[in-house]
């Protein structure tokens, strides 16, 4: 009776060390997920923030490619009134 009630006991204190790993496993299961939700957060915050720097870099660069384009079209318009005078 005695190695039966042994063996009750280390079953019981088996559960209770499984019941303990298993909250242990679940609660870094809900850290690790809860890390990877904050990390994704950050990374998508990240991209948008480098989209807004490459859009307000474009647009710049558009309005560049503009101004050049009009200083251009100008200085035609200059060369051949100029042309046509001779």
């Amino acid at each position: 009776m005695s190695s039966l009630e042994d063996e009750d006991r280390g079953y019981r204190g088996y559960r209770g060390y499984r019941g303990r790993l298993m909250a242990d496993n679940s609660e870094s299961i809900d850290n690790t997920s809860q890390r990877i939700e904050t990390n994704l957060r950050e990374w998508e915050q990240n991209q948008r923030w480098q989209l807004n720097e490459i859009r307000q870099e474009l647009k710049a660069i558009s309005k560049t490619i503009a101004w050049v384009g009009m200083a251009v079209l100008i200085a035609v318009i200059i060369y051949v009134k100029q042309a046509m005078k001779w």
